[in-house]
């Protein structure tokens, strides 16, 4: 660690453990690999370091605690609600054919048959379907490229800071011809959502901006993935998206 960065000018030229605070003005005059971002406002705070010339690909987030009695229990309640796929499974079921995954599936997979991938403790779990492999979504170290015929993601992708990423890592390990299934929230639409039925949004969101139009223009950026399907709106606030992937 070179450097803790805060926005509390009170802490601009103090230490902790002999470390300077600084202000996220001087991250210009600092040499770094990373800025680790251990805070709740995730969203402001990659907005601000985009805004003075941070690229995503140099942010992270630092590992979450393991979760409260409260948090646990809010999870755990969860299994009595309806899951995000459970709105989208009669449109985007039809193309998880084969062998393929279900990241970050919260114990509702998409299809009976897909491969179920989430965290070690799954934010959130909504059945009792058995998880089959426990990690980070966007690091799919258990496969070699090109050798499944679909991914399935429902409301995980808005939760990375390097969207272009995790979607690069996605269609790796597709096959020529296979899809990359999305259901995913219009940001916007879904903080409105949270304001009329006075709730807090999900501050694992990442980017304000995130859309349809916004996951497409990081798409044509990859250049390999061609829409098959495309919807908006789905349910209250969110949009599907099929990508092909090309042949090579």
């Amino acid at each position: 660690i070179v450097a803790f960065c805060d926005n509390d000018k009170k802490k601009h030229g103090k230490t902790i453990n002999e470390i300077p605070v600084i202000s996220p003005k001087e991250l210009s005059n600092v040499s770094f690999d990373q800025v680790v971002i251990a805070s709740e406002y995730v969203s402001e705070i990659v907005g601000q370091l985009k805004s003075i010339g941070i690229s995503p690909k140099s942010m992270r987030l630092a590992p979450p605690p393991p979760p409260k009695d409260q948090e646990a229990k809010i999870i755990n309640q969860n299994e009595t609600r309806e899951s995000e796929t459970s709105k989208c499974r009669s449109t985007l079921a039809r193309f998880c054919k084969g062998n393929g995954l279900d990241v970050g599936y919260g114990g509702d997979p998409i299809v009976p048959t897909a491969i179920c991938v989430d965290l070690y403790t799954p934010y959130a779990h909504y059945h009792t379907h058995p998880q089959h492999l426990h990690g980070d979504a966007s690091n799919l170290h258990w496969f070699t490229d090109h050798c499944l015929d679909y991914v399935y993601s429902s409301h995980v992708l808005e939760d990375f800071i390097d969207t272009e990423y995790v979607l690069r890592e996605w269609s790796r390990v597709l096959k020529p011809g296979g899809n990359l299934v999305l259901f995913l929230p219009d940001e916007q639409a879904y903080r409105a959502h949270c304001v009329v039925n006075g709730k807090e949004p999900n501050k694992h969101h990442i980017h304000q901006e995130f859309s349809l139009n916004f996951l497409k223009e990081i798409v044509g950026l990859i250049g390999s993935l061609e829409v098959i399907h495309e919807l908006y709106p789905v349910a209250e606030y969110s949009f599907e998206l099929v990508l092909k992937k090309l042949k090579v």
